[in-house]
């Protein structure tokens, strides 16, 4: 988040949407972060499979990812069902390590129910994580919250 460790050299492997070219290291878009404004949509592999539009209108580059600010989402319930966690933080718990999490109910890993996070930890807390290498991301490929195993889609670049 606060660039450390980020190289300063920027190869093409991180401006491109299909994973044709390396890409060894995490890119921090240095311009995009600290002149935080109208930024909308994001995409996966170049194509979208779900998606949540925020209203970014006086956020910071770590605020507009919350609870409140969605103007429109692929998930029926997002907006109506409580969230225990809807942040880029997410869940730091040092063997999950679990970002940009939208989550609704822990109550142990068979029975965690949520909308989506990407995983930054090996080999994670439950076992739905340990089947993927990270850094994976995870979702609901369903219109609703479902439970996080065995039913979410699963999808990770190793």
């Amino acid at each position: 988040m606060h660039g450390i460790g980020i190289p300063s050299e920027v190869v093409d492997g991180y401006r491109q949407f299909n994973y044709s070219l390396p890409c060894a290291n995490h890119y921090r878009n240095k311009d995009a972060l600290e002149n935080w404004q109208n930024i909308d949509e994001a995409f996966e592999k170049g194509r979208m499979v779900k998606r949540i539009i925020f209203n970014s209108r006086d956020s910071t580059f770590t605020s507009w990812f919350s609870g409140g600010r969605e103007i429109a989402t692929s998930w029926d319930d997002l907006t109506s069902l409580s969230h225990n966690i809807f942040s880029i933080i997410g869940d730091t718990h040092p063997q999950a390590l679990r970002r940009f999490e939208v989550n609704h109910l822990y109550h142990g890993c068979p029975y965690d129910k949520g909308w989506f996070f990407a995983g930054d930890a090996v080999p994670g807390l439950c076992s739905f994580e340990k089947k993927l290498a990270a850094p994976m991301f995870l979702y609901s490929k369903g219109k609703t919250v479902t439970l996080f195993s065995p039913c979410f889609r699963l999808s990770s670049k190793s």
